[in-house]
């Protein structure tokens, strides 16, 4: 906690530019209360840890329940430096009564009033989701940022699992693609910023990953809020990257056995599959497309694309119409059995769906298993065909994974 109250109500906050002499003579005539709770505080003025008040008893306090890890308080005691640097009149763990909430860091432009959330580890979803509404619904401009320590100098890619915390801090700019989408962590140390994004699904534990460092100094507040999506757009060589990596899952699938137990979507999908002859390695070539917001779903594409497949479009005679919010509705119905997965992210459920499912819908459009009839109608040309043997499988992967290369450089990249 780097607040407190001093004897006279005023507000003590030390992030201001005191000395450890000015402080340690203050400390013996000045007494400090806690914003929250009222009960005393203790004025910590250490070697190892970044200066900072603590309870003397009341652990029952909100404030003081939350904990917070040295590298929290050194993270704002970075943040409040920079913004300070550019005018903007920092407050640091600043109360906002009518929400019931000091936000880490906040301040005001004329535009809008910004908060400034530090997340070191995951909470749970629900506790993220109503800090993040509350803030939004009384009209604050929110940008959460994680921690870490991560030194990288230049842009990298990685193949890392996505945590729950980099699913929280994901954010869009407005008017941008799910491609500019990002989560910012920062390194107070080096005094670099660092884009995460976008989290380009490979497997439900694996996530392929562009990271763009920004040095503080060359990266202003505005552009935390408002990045730069040309910055963090995806570069040739990093689609080419990708693909490698997804023709291995694809061969994977085709090769995976199965002997262990089936999750509830594996247990429905193996059963549709069957129907049609097939099974869970044998599934249709063009249920394993790529997508930029494959990632909204744990569930990998061979259950949920096969699902539309064989499950809604074959059972739509040709020349029949049908709406993505049809086909929406029917995919959140199977989420709420658990048959699809949805990632916890703060976006609308029906969004996602209604997104992913129109990237792929196109897909099938260039195909020509669909004709787009409408800005969200689509009417059905032909049913797959779904009697193929494993080589003919194999081949068609192959086929349809290099023009799905070419496909996103055509549609879903600039150069």
């Amino acid at each position: 906690m780097l607040t407190a109250v001093k004897n006279d109500g005023s507000t003590f906050i030390l992030s201001d530019a005191w000395t450890r002499k000015e402080l340690t003579e203050l400390r013996l005539t000045e007494q400090f209360f806690c914003p929250e709770c009222g009960e005393p505080l203790v004025l910590k003025l250490g070697t190892k840890k970044a200066w900072h008040f603590a309870h003397l008893h009341s652990p029952l306090c909100t404030a003081s329940m939350k904990k917070e890890t040295e590298a929290h308080v050194q993270g704002k005691w970075f943040l409040y430096n920079w913004l300070r640097e550019q005018h903007l009149n920092p407050h640091i763990e600043y109360p906002l009564p009518h929400l019931g909430r000091r936000p880490d860091l906040c301040y005001k432009t004329e535009e809008y009033t910004a908060v400034i959330e530090l997340q070191h580890s995951s909470i749970p979803f629900q506790q993220f989701r109503k800090r993040t509404a509350e803030y939004e619904q009384n009209g604050y401009a929110l940008r959460w940022l994680g921690i870490t320590e991560n030194k990288s100098a230049g842009r990298e890619t990685r193949v890392d699992r996505m945590s729950a915390l980099d699913g929280f801090l994901a954010s869009c700019p407005a008017n941008g693609s799910i491609l500019s989408l990002s989560a910012v962590y920062l390194n107070y140390v080096t005094g670099t910023f660092y884009f995460h994004g976008p989290f380009l699904f490979l497997s439900p534990l694996k996530v392929f990953i562009p990271v763009t460092p920004i040095r503080a100094g060359d990266l202003t507040a505005d552009r935390l809020f408002h990045p730069e999506t040309d910055r963090l757009q995806l570069t040739g060589r990093e689609v080419d990257d990708y693909f490698v990596h997804w023709k291995k899952e694809v061969s994977s699938a085709r090769s995976r056995r199965r002997n262990g137990r089936l999750n509830t979507g594996e247990k429905y999908i193996s059963r549709l599959l069957c129907s049609f002859g097939k099974n869970l390695s044998t599934f249709p070539a063009l249920a394993f497309i790529p997508l930029p917001s494959q990632f909204f779903l744990h569930t990998p594409p061979l259950l949920w694309q096969s699902w539309v497949l064989l499950g809604f479009i074959n059972e739509i005679s040709p020349g029949i119409r049908f709406s993505v919010n049809q086909l929406a509705a029917s995919f959140l119905r199977h989420a709420e059995h658990q048959r699809f997965i949805i990632r916890d992210l703060p976006f609308g459920r029906k969004g996602m769906a209604v997104l992913l499912l129109t990237e792929y819908l196109d897909v099938l459009v260039s195909f020509g298993v669909l004709v787009k009839a409408g800005n969200t109608v689509y009417e059905v040309v032909r049913h797959i065909t779904v009697e193929k043997p494993m080589d003919i499988l194999l081949k068609d992967d192959e086929h349809i994974q290099n023009y799905m290369k070419k496909y996103w450089k055509e549609h879903w990249f600039n150069s």
